[in-house]
């Protein structure tokens, strides 16, 4: 008897074990993509800014003055210099402030490009289409600056 429970125990492990094997290969096959099929899930792509080298950015503001230049750096930042008409709104000062930007084009820049980037994402989820960083910040631009 006790031999036929041990059996009958070992049996129901092993067929549990194999049935989970099976459902886990069973769920994988239903999870990879058919072959020979067209069927694939569309997905809107996500927006997203562009990235302006120095003479690219030089070329977009010549073919759009109307664009808004903004300077994301600090004040002490931009004693330096800036672009000439550029708007400027620290990083940390943006939030709450997003209705100063007027509508269109709007290219970003800060010292390197990594806080501009920032923003132009954030401008991008708030909505913005038309927005672009300045890859490079300041630093790598070699046009005409003023002081602010």
């Amino acid at each position: 008897m006790k031999t036929a429970l041990i059996l009958l125990a070992a049996l129901a492990i092993g067929a549990a074990f194999f049935g989970i094997r099976a459902y886990n290969r069973a769920v994988k096959r239903e999870l990879e993509p058919s072959q020979g099929t067209t069927d694939t899930i569309e997905t809107a792509p996500m927006p997203s800014f562009t990235d302006l080298s120095n003479q690219e950015a030089k070329d977009f503001l010549a073919e759009h003055p109307d664009a808004t230049l903004l300077d994301v750096r600090t004040p002490p930042e931009c004693a330096g210099g800036i672009i000439e008409g550029a708007m400027l709104i620290p990083m940390q000062a943006l939030q709450g402030r997003e209705g100063e930007i007027p509508d269109g084009p709007v290219l970003v820049y800060c010292a390197v490009g990594a806080r501009s980037a920032a923003v132009a994402d954030y401008l991008v989820q708030l909505g913005r289409t038309d927005v672009y960083n300045l890859d490079g910040g300041i630093m790598g631009w070699d046009g005409p600056t003023v002081r602010p």
